[in-house]
């Protein structure tokens, strides 16, 4: 979008300034949100980003592009997070910006504009800024808050959707699946409780794929999940700190998964009902500087649960 900012902003100066008109953006700045809660926060978040860059930093194209986004969410019509090709990025921000649509776009879809809709305005708002301050790429503090704010918010969403309310990551979800799997032959008519996901996490040194310590506690708490019986599907996904190259951490958070993958055939686990899957630096569950070490991020994430549930 900057890519044509200069131009533009000089082209419509010029016309305003023929025509002897000076565009306040009245509109705009008497837009009222409305009563609902997703289209009334997302209307004023992206109001206040739009005026912000009109007064603040005198940036007319994104503020009027962000204005409109406001009217729109105002008027009820459907309103995304920023698209990243549509920005002229740095190549890491750009993955990271990717990925953190992506996660935002699957808990929209499943169900948080109506079970958190002011946390998931704020979240495709806090997107937003971050996509227009990280392709200015100087104001770092700015970069910082937006960035910041946003996996703030879409953690709260991933924990909405995806565990229980009350789940804590890294821990299994209280009263979760608890229900037996079958529903006994001479019970024909109960209803089977649905098995909620359980979550765990397995922590690693630094620059390290073996378990040891409280990974190997956390292991334990999986296994003795299994081994309720329930028919279940395994979800393991490796994870990286941002000390070290990206290529690096991706195959460092793939041998992570692999050996959680590993301990858990050697315990009699099937092979067939665990899937792997691997994202290096580019999820991380503290934000860190780039090649800042955080024992946090050198994580497994398993998740437990029927195939339908995952």
């Amino acid at each position: 979008m900057k890519r044509f900012k200069e131009m533009a902003a000089a082209g419509l100066a010029v016309a305003l300034s023929a025509c002897g008109i000076v565009d306040n953006h009245a509109e705009l700045r008497a837009l009222t949100p409305p009563d609902d809660k997703f289209a009334g926060t997302l209307a004023a978040e992206l109001k206040k980003f739009a005026v912000t860059e009109l007064d603040d930093m005198r940036d007319l194209i994104d503020g009027m592009h962000f204005g409109e986004k406001a009217k729109r969410a105002a008027a009820g019509n459907a309103v995304e997070p920023e698209r990243v090709e549509d920005w002229r990025l740095p190549k890491p921000a750009a993955r990271q910006l990717s990925d953190g649509r992506a996660r935002l776009m699957a808990v929209l879809g499943g169900g948080a504009r109506q079970s958190e809709p002011v946390t998931a305005a704020v979240a495709i708002a806090r997107f937003d800024c971050w996509i227009e301050q990280q392709e200015e790429n100087w104001q770092w503090a700015h970069i910082a808050a937006c960035r910041d704010g946003f996996f703030a918010t879409l953690t709260a969403l991933e924990g909405d959707i995806f565990l229980r309310p009350g789940g804590v990551p890294g821990e299994p979800v209280a009263g979760a699946g608890t229900a037996p799997g079958v529903t006994p032959v001479n019970q024909p008519a109960v209803p089977e409780i649905p098995f909620a996901p359980k979550t765990f996490t397995m922590h690693f040194e630094f620059d390290s794929a073996r378990i040891a310590g409280d990974s190997e506690a956390a292991l334990r708490r999986v296994l003795e999940t299994l081994r309720a019986g329930a028919d279940t599907t395994i979800v393991l996904a490796g994870h990286a700190d941002r000390a070290g190259p990206d290529w690096y951490n991706d195959g460092l958070s793939e041998r992570r998964a692999l050996a959680v993958k590993r301990a858990l055939i050697a315990a009699g686990v099937d092979a067939e009902a665990i899937t792997v899957k691997s994202f290096g630096e580019r999820r991380p569950r503290i934000m860190t500087p780039d090649g800042l070490r955080e024992r946090r991020n050198r994580r497994v994430e398993i998740v437990i649960g029927r195939a339908a549930a995952l």
